[in-house]
């Protein structure tokens, strides 16, 4: 699943695979600013056909967190 975010997030910044660590702040470390932020969870529902609430972005921070935000939610991984 972590690949499949990787991928969101690539499309969405234009920046390569290797600029997002798992453990990286999308904001601090990579640099990512809202509109990249909104694009990238975006992309996620679209992907994995959910919806996440605005209340719940915060903890969208990194590769990790979003990888254990989506397991919680019992998302399954594309075909």
């Amino acid at each position: 699943m972590k690949d499949l975010i990787r991928e969101q997030l690539c499309l969405v910044s234009g920046l390569p695979e290797s600029a997002f660590p798992d453990h990286a702040d999308l904001r601090k470390d990579v640099g990512l600013d809202s509109i990249a932020m909104i694009e990238m969870v975006t992309g996620l529902e679209d992907k994995f056909l959910i919806s996440i609430p605005q209340k719940d972005y915060f903890r969208l921070k990194s590769i990790d967190s979003i990888n254990e935000y989506l397991h919680e939610r019992a998302v399954e991984t594309p075909q």
